[in-house]
């Protein structure tokens, strides 16, 4: 099968914790969707890139970023995520899928074409990045990463999990919980982070916002390494936080 990987770009504006939060003001005037969108259509000028929601009538105000930034729109299924990734899929032709989530700023692009290098060269149904623990990095609250998934392994999973939520909203949970039926690899992530427990740069809260803005305008145009560093150098302003909130916030 030929390999046509595309960004499907997981949108959606009713959060329950914080609404709208990836179109609001996140750093002069721009929102966490604007800077996904940004560093993906710099990096990626020749793959698909789907912003994917669901069929709530708000989400249709995702519509404008599409524009703006010249890439794919997709609305689905608003509670079955999985089946709206696979006809995101499907209406762009794609073979594979590499998911980002809307809410993560920070994501790193070297990361990415990592994964999408990786897929080509390994063909497996499967790759992302494993923590010290062997935890999925998608199931951590580090959110600089992203992962790849075939698209047949998605039809595989929705004509097995029937209409069970807890693998229809979270897109590839079947997977981790089912390995040995896939083929997969798991990546360690970079030694800089490989043991750590105390970062979160997704953005759930309010109190998430609010820190991850501070650090994107004090971190702007940093390196991966220089980045962590810089953490690390504040740590009782950020790391103190980052922890706190993970302790108050299921991933």
């Amino acid at each position: 099968m030929e390999f046509n990987p595309g960004i499907i770009l997981q949108s959606r504006l009713g959060s329950t914790r914080l609404p709208n939060k990836i179109i609001l003001d996140f750093n002069k005037g721009k929102s966490i969707l604007d800077i996904i969108l940004e560093k993906i259509t710099s990096e990626f000028k020749n793959l698909p890139i789907i912003i994917s929601t669901g069929s709530d009538q708000k989400n249709l105000n995702l519509l404008k970023y599409s524009e703006k930034y010249g890439v794919s729109f997709f609305v689905g299924s608003e509670v079955d995520v999985l089946d709206r990734f696979i006809n995101s899929a499907e209406s762009n032709n794609l073979s594979h899928i590499i998911r980002i989530c809307s809410d993560n700023p920070f994501i790193d692009t070297f990361y990415i074409k990592k994964l999408i290098t990786e897929m080509g060269k390994n063909g497996k149904d499967y790759i992302s990045f494993k923590n010290h623990k062997g935890i999925p990095v998608i199931k951590t609250h580090i959110g600089m990463f992203g992962e790849i998934v075939s698209l047949d392994s998605l039809k595989k999973i929705k004509s097995r999990v029937d209409k069970n939520p807890k693998y229809c909203e979270h897109v590839t949970n079947y997977i981790y919980e089912n390995e040995s039926d896939f083929d997969t690899m798991l990546i360690d992530l970079p030694d800089k982070i490989l043991n750590r427990d105390d970062i979160r740069l997704t953005v759930d809260t309010l109190d998430d916002f609010l820190l991850a803005s501070e650090i994107y305008e004090k971190t702007k145009g940093m390196e991966f390494d220089e980045f962590i560093d810089f953490l690390d150098l504040n740590s009782n302003r950020y790391i103190n936080k980052m922890v706190y909130n993970i302790k108050n916030n299921n991933k």
